[in-house]
């Protein structure tokens, strides 16, 4: 049975938008199961709210709304990380953010600003094994950034990934290398950036000792020959072929112009021994106008089965591609 519930904190009273993605937190067998969403106005300075709604997958009754928080900027879509109880998300104000689920009236703590001309509220990705949290935003004044930070926000580190700009809001996101998902080899962060120039360029970082970035371990490759933006990147390490994979999109002058042409293209990057060479030879699919977010699908042996699944963004068109070659 469909389901709706009012996303505001007096019955309606207040109204706001929202296009981000509600976060779940589930539990197999668990009927209690909650979500977190956040709304947003930009009339002023922007404000928000954070919801918890309860009862989500829940079999006696409708979802409700157990806390609603004010935040005193726009918020991006919120992530939970069950290790250290808190809620994360990025704002309007260049900050990382996040509030303690500890009763009926959490407290939201407002992270220092990092990049206070920023107009991207991109969700943050939480390695809960390291307890580190990681936010993109596409300006700080000098750069578009990648910021990493403790789980306590206690301090940061920042890299630029490329020229600060406005038009897009990318860079999407961070991803990983096998190794840093599996804690065995040498782990690396790839982040799709803006480069010189609105060049959509594909960074790495090394880490040290003590699991931060380091900013001075980086290598960095075009993604594309002219101005656009990256889709977000997906990474997926193929058993059966024992090959590490990286999957990006690009909007326009793709680089990899024998199998992606020169406009937007979708490119499948080997990373199993490092950073990856891209050329204009590199296996590349022609995607008008660019990607959305690339989903992967299975490790088999059958034909035509290791695939990834996307959407063009000229003419919304689902595409599946094989991993290895995009045929």
């Amino acid at each position: 049975m469909d389901q709706r519930l009012l996303l505001s904190p007096d019955g309606g009273t207040t109204t706001q938008s929202s296009t981000t993605a509600p976060f779940f937190v589930y539990t197999a067998n668990n009927a209690n199961d909650v979500a977190y969403a956040t709304t947003y106005s930009w009339a002023g300075t922007g404000s928000g709210y954070l919801f918890k709604i309860g009862d989500v997958f829940g079999s006696s009754g409708s979802p409700t709304i157990v806390w609603s928080i004010p935040i005193d900027a726009v918020p991006s879509t919120p992530v939970y990380d069950l290790v250290s109880n808190r809620v994360f998300f990025t704002d309007s104000n260049g900050r990382i953010d996040y509030l303690i689920d500890n009763g009926s009236t959490p407290t939201v703590v407002y992270g220092a600003i990092v990049a206070q001309n920023a107009t991207s509220e991109n969700p943050v990705t939480i390695d809960s094994t390291n307890q580190m949290v990681y936010a993109c935003f596409n300006s700080n004044g000098s750069n578009s950034i990648v910021v990493q930070a403790p789980t306590s926000l206690a301090w940061t580190t920042t890299v630029p990934v490329g020229a600060p700009g406005t038009f897009y809001t990318g860079p999407y996101g961070p991803e990983f290398n096998h190794a840093w998902y599996t804690g065995s080899g040498t782990p690396v962060m790839y982040v799709a950036g803006t480069g010189t120039g609105a060049l959509p360029t594909l960074y790495s970082f090394g880490f040290n000792g003590s699991g931060a970035l380091n900013p001075t371990d980086i290598s960095s490759a075009l993604l594309a020959t002219g101005s656009g933006d990256a889709s977000p990147l997906t990474e997926f390490y193929n058993a059966l072929l024992l090959k590490d994979y990286l999957f990006v999109g690009v909007t326009d002058h793709c680089v990899a112009t024998a199998g992606g042409g020169t406009a937007g293209c979708v490119l499948s990057l080997d990373i199993t021994n490092g950073f990856p060479t891209i050329n204009a030879s590199s296996p590349a699919l022609a995607a008008p106008g660019g990607t959305t977010g690339i989903v992967v699908d299975n490790d088999s042996s059958l034909a035509e089965a290791s695939s990834i699944y996307y959407a063009t963004k000229t003419g919304v068109t689902l595409v599946k591609a094989t991993q290895s070659g995009l045929n």
